[in-house]
């Protein structure tokens, strides 16, 4: 009988299917805890996952950090906590140059991952699971459980495509019923930005015979646009304008700080949200995009800094890159963009793919 032997990657993506239903079972949202969660992700992803690119890129930024740590005067937990996500985010970025999945563990955990998402679309059928009408999800918040939702579909049907499956249109099919689902229980709109991506999915799978798929799809969402109008307002809250006109209102307002600040200079880590609650006069407001958070806080040369040196990372884009990066990005308009919660499962993508194609070339 052989032995099965974990990789680093298997017992890091243990922990993280351990975190997901350790969420079900708690009591309390796991966003009372992100500071714990991030702490314990980040550093035993810097023991299992090393490389010296990665700790490159974290003394760099620590460098940078502490200094506007210095300049602002800011909190010293806020400063900790950007740098905890920047070593996380070199994972992200590096990781998947050195390590791996095991055919063993691909299986295992698609396995585990299918049964999480079973659970998920089981428990939306509970009026108890839902708040103000949106489903909480298992994380038991709605736009986190919507952003880890569809990140761990792509990251099943990027495993799933590298099959010589027959029936393998059949399982995208069944994805895409899903992810619509999702949509209309979450009715979080950021779930949108992951139809690019789909369409682009069924093209490489159809080819020519695409354009009748494509023609389907036309006529369906016209006529449910004709038909029941007010219903798909009403599940993508596409009616509520006070959330719209209050976060054009603040995206004016930062982009004016910014432009005060010449695009330059940081204002201290935090500093952001703290604005948005004293503006809103609402303590459990945010900024709601990231990129105008991190722009504000770290500085506009720090962040357009960060920036380019993820993009420099990726050596040889493509259009699936892309567009899962757009998916990923979208987690911007409600925080999320660098949440452990969403750059792990990011980082599996990236691992999935990277196995199975030469992504960053030599």
């Amino acid at each position: 009988m052989k032995s099965f032997k974990i990789s680093r990657l298997g017992i890091w993506m243990l922990f993280y299917s351990l975190f997901l239903f350790i969420a079900i079972i708690v009591p309390f949202k796991v966003d009372s805890f992100n500071y714990v969660f991030l702490s314990f992700f980040s550093l035993t992803g810097l023991m299992l996952l090393p490389s010296s690119k990665s700790i490159l890129f974290c003394l760099l930024f620590g460098i940078l950090f502490l200094g506007v740590l210095l300049y602002t005067q800011t909190g010293f937990l806020y400063f900790t906590n950007d740098f905890l996500l920047i070593c996380l985010i070199s994972l992200v970025l590096y990781s998947p140059l050195k390590y791996t999945f095991t055919n063993i563990e691909i299986k295992i955990f698609t396995s585990v991952l299918i049964v999480y998402l079973l659970l998920l679309l089981f428990f939306s059928l509970f009026p108890s699971f839902y708040d103000e009408g949106r489903y909480l999800g298992l994380l038991k918040g709605t736009n986190s459980s919507a952003s880890v939702s569809i990140l761990l579909i792509i990251f099943l049907w990027e495993i799933v495509k590298q099959k010589n499956w027959r029936y393998k249109i059949g399982v995208l099919y069944l994805f895409l019923f899903v992810w619509c689902y999702i949509l209309y229980v979450f009715k979080t709109r950021t779930l949108l930005f992951a139809t690019p991506y789909f369409l682009y999915q069924l093209y490489c799978l159809q080819g020519q015979y695409f354009k009748y798929t494509l023609f389907f799809f036309i006529v369906l969402f016209g006529s449910l646009v004709l038909f029941g109008w007010e219903q798909i307002q009403e599940s993508l809250r596409l009616n509520e304008d006070g959330s719209l006109i209050t976060r054009t209102y603040l995206y004016e307002m930062f982009f004016k700080e910014l432009i005060k600040n010449n695009f330059l200079q940081p204002d201290g880590f935090n500093s952001a949200t703290l604005l948005a609650k004293y503006v809103m006069e609402d303590d459990t407001f945010s900024v709601h995009n990231d990129f105008l958070r991190y722009a504000y806080d770290w500085g506009g040369a720090i962040f357009g800094g960060f920036i380019y040196v993820v993009y420099r990372n990726f050596r040889t884009w493509n259009l699936n890159i892309i567009l899962i990066l757009l998916v990923v990005c979208a987690n911007a308009f409600h925080n999320m963009l660098f949440s452990y919660m969403t750059l792990i499962p990011f980082l599996f993508i990236l691992s999935v793919y990277a196995s199975y194609n030469d992504m960053w070339s030599k």
